[in-house]
């Protein structure tokens, strides 16, 4: 059951990232009204912040555990930032009338959910470190074939209302509950021990 909670919260994670890596260059031509060249340099920006971030999210993660910090409370920490950030990002970019608003909207969101290295993947290892490769591929494989559905279903989406703000909506809300599910799938007992974590057993999420 946990295994299934966690693909559903893989399932966001991957889906926001397909989504707007496909699709922002096409909401700034339709929707934002940049021309094709525009689009293209803009797209790049979020791909910049998201690298930053992901380094960042690494070294801050190390340095809330060396301060004391539990590592549950690490990790959910940047679950919140990588699953709630860009669903309130999304939630902003249906008001967004600027293509600079726009791609500012867009960039928070990638750079938020490049935070999730320090919480679900690092979850993960936490507390199944001899499955943790077995139980990553499960859910991103899950995770994965969610997203292609869902990521030709933007279109359909977008030819059925002309906009792109339905779609933002219905991303927010899916991110909103990853988050939820996150916490459900952590809070299962004593999951983390920060002193030595490599003494959880390698079935924790497997049970």
């Amino acid at each position: 059951r946990r295994v299934w909670g966690m693909m559903w919260v893989h399932i966001s994670l991957n889906h926001i990232y397909l989504m707007l890596a496909t699709w922002t260059p096409f909401f700034l031509v339709r929707q934002m009204g940049t021309s094709m060249q525009t689009a293209a340099m803009l797209g790049v920006l979020p791909f910049v912040v998201m690298a930053a971030t992901a380094v960042v999210s690494g070294v801050f993660a190390d340095y809330l555990l060396h301060s004391g910090w539990e590592p549950l409370a690490v990790r959910r920490f940047f679950m919140g930032i990588s699953l709630l950030g860009p669903a309130a990002a999304l939630a902003f970019l249906t008001v967004c009338a600027q293509p600079s608003t726009a791609i500012c909207c867009i960039m928070m969101a990638m750079g938020a959910l490049s935070m999730s290295q320090a919480g679900y993947h690092a979850f993960v290892q936490d507390v199944s470190p001899n499955e943790a490769g077995r139980i990553i591929g499960l859910t991103n494989t899950g995770g994965t074939f969610f997203s292609l559905f869902g990521t030709g279903a933007v279109g359909i989406i977008y030819e059925a209302t002309g906009s792109f703000n339905t779609i933002f909506l219905m991303t927010s809300v899916l991110c909103a509950t990853g988050y939820v599910v996150f916490w459900i799938v952590s809070s299962g007992g004593a999951l983390l021990k920060k002193t030595q974590p490599q003494t959880v057993g390698s079935n924790a999420l497997l049970n």
